[in-house]
């Protein structure tokens, strides 16, 4: 495992605060909301895994949102979802995960042989 200097751990820091804070980019949702608006039907059949992560864990969507996406009340997308392994606890620990993951790789790059101690 790398051993990151003092510089890069506080600014990791630093940035996962800003980030938290921040509304998250949600493009795969509004690109399924404009879809619906032009008139087509979004059925639950065709949320895969991956389309359920990427609402879930890097967008932060709500049952809710989804449910309204797809037709469909906010439980039945919460038991497809956990059907799928993606869990409250779960989906808050690999959004944090993913953050820090894209935090920590445009730090190493800005910082080069910095980010080392």
């Amino acid at each position: 495992m790398e051993n990151y200097s003092k510089e890069f751990v506080h600014e990791l820091s630093r940035r996962l605060l800003i980030e938290s804070n921040k509304e998250p980019n949600r493009e795969l949702c509004r690109n399924l909301l404009h879809r619906k608006i032009s008139g087509e039907i979004l059925t639950i059949s065709r949320l895969d895994k991956a389309t359920l992560e990427t609402l879930f864990i890097k967008e932060l969507c709500t049952d809710a949102m989804v449910g309204a996406l797809f037709g469909v009340n906010n439980r039945k997308i919460r038991e497809l979802r956990e059907s799928q392994g993606l869990t409250d606890d779960k989906i808050i620990e690999l959004h944090t995960l993913y953050i820090a993951a894209s935090i920590s790789s445009e730090l190493e790059h800005e910082l080069g042989d910095r980010a080392f101690g």
